[in-house]
């Protein structure tokens, strides 16, 4: 190797090498090029950010409720963005039945003269017997994250902390545990002690199941949630219409169009395009797998996730991990029960993937009675899907439930403002949960948990009483 040029930080071969040298010289000066343009492309939009965002970002803090935030979301980010957050399968149908199960089901008959106050009123608990949180809902773990605003997974993560509760990272995630884990050790000096959950898919590659795990552990995640619903991929009729792929397809005019009509999200995402933002961290050293993903996402969940998994496979997969464990995906009290006996699960989470794989699933909400009844009171139950209200998240819990996973709401609020935008949706559902618990009469989760049958009665009931 000869000398060194400083100016394009590349190495020039000796003379005899002439041809070699003077290829290698067009592709560094070419590659220099290309960041040139590059970095010219996040320069124009970094100088056009500050003005699109004062004439057209909405602003998060003058929301008042999850419908609200959802409605910013629409009209701040990209079409095919917007359906992937808010759609689900087939008719939709599963979908819609989430957020209904929750509606006009249960009266309250509130405790009056309870002496429950702003200052007295705690919404602290634990999950998973010795986790401490300050509020009793979670970020449900959620795939692509940057596709909804360059600000991702970190944002969740770092107002997950802020609110003292656990954060749940995606296997689709577009960050990695490795940067979760610098994300939120950011002005800790003695290392930070937020709970990290790992959600995993089970891939058909071992080596990949593997070396999810390696990192997680060694990224200080202390708990794996193995989702069993996604075998097989969703009928989601929204994002084939839209074309929906990560990375997206730029060569789309389709796509191109409703970047022109979106100039916040549009902006925002130039920003991050080129710096790999918008690949699955998990992929990214698998061209091959991220190729297959981008052009047929329902294939890819075919060939490289494993339907034939069983209740053998996950046991083995709980011992392999050795630390705690949910089961994710949950519908049915018999499942339960052997998520409890034959895996030795910490906790089981009901969940029927926000309505977007089996159209028709029971709502998690309606499923909860017949579970906690099976499993026992001693027993923990984790809950999403179709919270919309903290009062939605004091029936849930209620009614059975130790802890409400967060899913669409955080994602609208992170596609309506970022950072910004998840840390208002948290505002707005622990000030919603503490005014609930104040006007029913409890002070502590505890306590709303121990009074919820008093507290909260079915319509049906009463008229059968009546």
């Amino acid at each position: 190797v000869g000398k060194k040029r400083t100016e394009s930080v590349v190495f020039v071969f000796p003379g005899r090498c002439s041809e070699l040298n003077t290829a290698f010289l067009y592709l560094c000066e070419t590659r220099k090029r290309e960041r040139g343009k590059e970095d010219m492309r996040k320069f124009l939009a970094s100088l056009a950010k500050p003005l699109v965002d004062a004439l057209l970002q909405p602003n998060v803090s003058q929301l008042h409720s999850i419908n609200e935030i959802q409605k910013a979301a629409s009209v701040r980010c990209h079409k095919y963005v917007y359906d992937y957050i808010a759609g689900g399968s087939d008719d939709e149908s599963a979908l819609r039945n989430n957020a209904e199960s929750f509606r006009n089901k249960f009266d309250a008959y509130p405790f009056v003269l309870n002496g429950v106050g702003p200052e007295n009123v705690c919404t602290k608990t634990r999950i998973l017997g010795t986790v401490a949180v300050d509020v009793p809902f979670i970020p449900a773990p959620i795939a692509g994250n940057a596709m909804f605003h360059t600000d991702g997974e970190r944002a969740v993560a770092r107002v997950a902390k802020r609110f003292g509760t656990t954060y749940a990272l995606s296997t689709l995630a577009t960050t990695s545990c490795e940067e979760i884990k610098a994300c939120l050790d950011e002005n800790d000096g003695d290392g930070d002690k937020t709970h990290k959950m790992f959600q995993m898919y089970v891939w058909n590659e071992g080596e990949l199941v593997d070396e999810a795990l390696r990192k997680a552990k060694e990224s200080g995640f202390e708990t794996l949630v193995l989702t069993v619903d996604l075998t097989w991929f969703g009928n989601r009729e929204r994002d084939k219409r839209n074309g929906f792929s990560i990375p997206p397809k730029l060569s789309d005019p389709k796509f191109i169009y409703e970047c022109l009509k979106k100039p916040c999200w549009t902006v925002d995402a130039v920003r991050g395009w080129k710096s790999r933002t918008f690949e699955y961290a998990a992929l990214r050293d698998d061209t091959k797998l991220m190729e297959k993903q981008r052009d047929d996402m329902a294939g890819f969940v075919r060939d490289v996730f494993n339907p034939t998994f069983d209740w053998e496979d996950a046991k083995a997969l709980r011992e392999k991990w050795g630390k705690k464990f949910i089961l994710k995906g949950v519908h049915r009290a018999d499942d339960a029960v052997k998520a409890f006996e034959y895996l030795k699960a910490d906790a089981v989470w009901i969940s029927n993937h926000g309505g977007r794989q089996l159209d028709g699933a029971v709502a998690p909400f309606d499923a909860l009675p017949g579970i906690r009844k099976a499993v026992g009171e001693d027993k923990e139950l984790i809950i999403d899907g179709g919270i919309r209200r903290g009062s939605d998240i004091a029936l849930a819990l209620a009614l059975g439930a130790n802890a409400v996973a967060i899913g669409k709401p955080v994602a609208f609020g992170l596609a309506a403002g970022g950072e910004k935008g998840v840390e208002r949706t948290f505002t707005i559902l622990k000030e919603e949960l503490e005014r609930t618990m104040g006007l029913v009469g409890a002070r502590t989760i505890a306590e709303l948990r121990s009074k919820g049958n008093e507290i909260f009665v079915k319509r049906e009931r009463l008229r059968n009483s009546s």
